[in-house]
């Protein structure tokens, strides 16, 4: 891959109206219809504060399992001294976490080598996976749909989740319970492949190579992990602390950064 650019934070209307500095704002016609369809089962789970940083839990509907939800977090980032005192957090900078498996595949590595994924929740993704392209990779950043669905629902509902006054009238969550909360993503994908095949076999599939290619279309990936093989179930241990213990904080070391700031990427052990 070319020489990694120096990332440029965003705030969330950043990211839905021009994500990653885009001069041309996307076509979001099929999310925006996902959004429709869904909007009615997004729900706030609860929220967070460490550091000064607010973390949102959104929970958002899987369209191709009924009664499936994918952990979604984005959290905001007081840009200056200034913005931290402010009861609004729509000029917050953002990063992200998502274990949907759309998002894993095609996204994960991609936020995290360019940092835009949150420090702290790493570790809930598959390893095999986390730091490893996808083989169509271009190096191009875009939406994953579970994080644009997440990021609409809190911009039409900013009055109150953009709001540290309004956000307490909501569910405030310990953060390492909300960490702990989340499932793994090899523990997501798992059971909703296993959903998908059983609805597959429903449907009278039984070759293997067509339940396999019906897997990835409709969990809009290209391959299946491990040669076609949906992963086991592996729980993962977190080791994020609080109260006083260091934990992994994207600005635990770092100071605040400026809306649209740049600084210095970390290193990353992507695979090319």
């Amino acid at each position: 891959m070319a020489g990694i650019p120096e990332p440029i934070y965003q705030t969330l209307s950043d990211y839905l109206f021009h994500p990653f500095g885009a001069a041309i704002a996307p076509d979001n016609t099929k999310f925006d219809q996902s959004f429709t369809k869904l909007k009615n089962s997004i729900k706030l789970q609860s929220y967070s504060v460490l550091d000064d940083c607010y973390y949102l839990h959104i929970l958002i509907p899987s369209e191709s399992s009924a009664g499936k939800y994918y952990d979604v977090v984005i959290e905001f980032i007081p840009p200056d001294m200034m913005h931290k005192m402010k009861n609004e957090m729509s000029e917050y900078v953002i990063q992200f976490f998502s274990n949907s498996p759309s998002f894993v595949y095609k996204y994960a590595a991609l936020y995290k080598l360019h940092g835009y994924m949150i420090d702290a929740l790493q570790e809930k993704l598959d390893p095999n996976y986390a730091d490893v392209l996808p083989k169509d990779a271009d190096g191009k950043l875009s939406y994953d749909k579970s994080l644009y669905l997440a990021c609409k629902f809190i911009h039409e509902n900013r009055l109150t989740y953009l709001s540290k006054s309004g956000l307490r009238l909501t569910h405030k969550e310990n953060f390492r319970n909300m960490v702990d909360s989340i499932l793994d993503n090899d523990e997501s994908l798992s059971q909703t492949a296993y959903d998908i095949e059983q609805k597959a076999k429903e449907e009278g599939k039984v070759d293997k190579k067509k339940i396999d290619k019906f897997v990835k279309k409709t969990l809009g990936i290209k391959d299946l992990p491990n040669s076609n093989k949906i992963p086991k179930v592996i729980k993962g241990k977190s080791n994020v602390k609080e109260n006083g213990v260091i934990v992994q904080h994207p600005r635990t070391k770092k100071q605040p950064i400026a809306k649209k700031a740049k600084i210095t990427a970390k290193k990353s052990t992507v695979k090319k």
